[in-house]
């Protein structure tokens, strides 16, 4: 699970001081199944979590689910609930010297079916991003070719016509098994030509500096 901050956040601290008397996990059944369902286990939805890694505006953390095969089995997804009890000092920003907002201390997201964990699971997962580099090698190197020859970039528009529509298809409220989701968030980027990292575009591009915009912000008001 990957979270995304507006500002670069605090990494100068242990991971493993960050554990659930700071921060809440968990899962929210959809359609309300824990209720409605005589057969229900809310057990079978828990997790352990692990503080990974903080870099610049990313916080990433590893969930293992003690049954996989539970999450999600609707058409209708579970909810990933992701909640701050209390900021204390894993939360501040140095670039603009202040913890995080409240009103960001709850979010939820959806979360698809999760692939059970084995040696080919692994090696699946291994080949999908060999594979999502070659297609995007092919990708940019076709958008260059049609500079110089209309037939390289007709024959790709044709292939990314038909994976847009394959794509599109959990639109139809389609049960897909977890290897198929996880296949279709790869090729998500390459059909919608989301090739390049906003770090790189954005970013970069629209690049903000805070420190000067408070020192004019000073310049104003004194």
């Amino acid at each position: 699970m990957s979270i995304v901050f507006n500002y670069t956040m605090s990494s100068s601290f242990n991971y493993t001081l960050l554990n659930s008397s700071f921060v809440d996990i968990y899962i929210e059944p959809a359609e309300k199944r824990h209720i409605y369902s005589e057969d229900f286990n809310i057990s079978s939805l828990n997790f352990t979590w692990t503080l990974v890694s903080i870099i610049d505006k990313i916080m990433t953390i590893q969930l293992k689910f003690n049954d996989p095969s539970a999450i999600s089995p609707l058409v209708v997804q579970d909810k990933l609930v992701f909640h701050i009890k209390e900021p204390a000092f894993f939360f501040f920003s140095p670039e603009v010297k202040k913890n995080l907002d409240p009103k960001f201390y709850t979010l939820k997201k959806s979360i698809r079916k999760q692939m059970i964990e084995s040696h080919l699971s692994d090696l699946y997962m291994s080949n999908l991003d060999q594979g999502e580099t070659s297609l995007e090698s092919i990708l940019l190197t076709s958008i260059l070719l049609g500079l110089f020859t209309s037939l390289a970039l007709s024959s790709l528009a044709f292939y990314l016509r038909s994976l847009q529509m394959i794509i599109h298809l959990p639109l139809l409220h389609i049960i897909l098994p977890p290897n198929v989701s996880v296949l279709f968030n790869k090729l998500i980027g390459m059909v919608t030509f989301d090739l390049f990292s906003s770090q790189w575009t954005t970013e970069y591009v629209l690049d903000f500096d805070y420190e000067t915009h408070r020192e004019n912000e000073n310049l104003i008001f004194d």
